[in-house]
Parts: C-alpha cells; sequence; structure tokens
C-alpha cells in the first residue's frame, strides 16, 4: 500500500476514534417539534449527535435499535409517559448505560418524585435554558467523556 493511502486510513481511523471518545448521541424524545428542534441544533453545535422520537412508540423503537448516552425524555408525549417509556426500555434491556434526564412544562410534583425513582436520573421544569442542560448532561455524564 502506497504510503499516502496509508496516511489517509491512519487520519481517517484517528478521526473516528477522537470522534467516539467526545462525540455524546442524543436522543431528545419530545412531541413539540419547535422544542426539539431547539434542543437538537444546541447538541449539534456543540458537536453532539441527537436524534429525535416524537412519540413514546417512536422511542423505544430507537433505544431497541441504537445506542445513546443520554437521553432528555418529555414526560408528557401524545401515546404514553416518558416515564413508561423508560421503564419499557430498561425492562426490555434497552437503555444499556444511557443516562435519563426527565423534562416537563407541568409544574406538578408528583412529576419530579415519579422521575427520582429511576436511579441516576436528573429533572428539568420547562422552560430551560441550553446552560441548565449541558450543567445536568455534565453531571450524569461526568464518568463517560
Amino acid at each position: 500500500m502506497p504510503d499516502n493511502e496509508r496516511d489517509i486510513i491512519m487520519n481517517r481511523d484517528a478521526e473516528l476514534a477522537a470522534e467516539s471518545e467526545t462525540g455524546l448521541r442524543f436522543l431528545v424524545i419530545e412531541d413539540m417539534a419547535e422544542l426539539a428542534g431547539l434542543m437538537v441544533e444546541c447538541l449539534r453545535a456543540r458537536d453532539f449527535k441527537a436524534e429525535v422520537a416524537s412519540t413514546g412508540e417512536a422511542a423505544l423503537r430507537l433505544l431497541s435499535s441504537r445506542a445513546f448516552d443520554v437521553a432528555l425524555v418529555d414526560i408528557d408525549l401524545p401515546d404514553t409517559t416518558g416515564f413508561e417509556v423508560v421503564a419499557h426500555a430498561t425492562a426490555a434491556g434497552c437503555l444499556g448505560h444511557t443516562r435519563i434526564v426527565f423534562c416537563t412544562g407541568s409544574r406538578s410534583e408528583e412529576h419530579r418524585q415519579r422521575a427520582a425513582r429511576f436511579p441516576g436520573s436528573r429533572f428539568l421544569w420547562k422552560p430551560f435554558s441550553f446552560s441548565e442542560l449541558m450543567k445536568c448532561v455534565s453531571e450524569i455524564t461526568a464518568d463517560q467523556v
């Protein structure tokens, strides 16, 4: 193999290795398209990978087909609750090392208490700032980055 081809392959391999070390993968489970789009845009601006599921069913499909580092989970989805999505994914063994951040605009204390029942999860009230989200993500992914 000529030296220049070997260099190209080595550079590509180094880039892929660096990407896998630093690029957290997010699943944004949010039924409000505009909010989901803003979240994805902000995450991608930070060089994170992000996908969106707007229903619990879509979220479960994605969680069962690929690994995510963080799932940002809206509690009130059109077809179920975010709690049910996480419970089903956990029971099916789909979460692996995925960290959970529950989000809701509802000011129900019950929601916050239910979120606390999921070990290692975090909770954010909507609306939240991107810096609040990133602080939360930094806290729960400290051992992954």
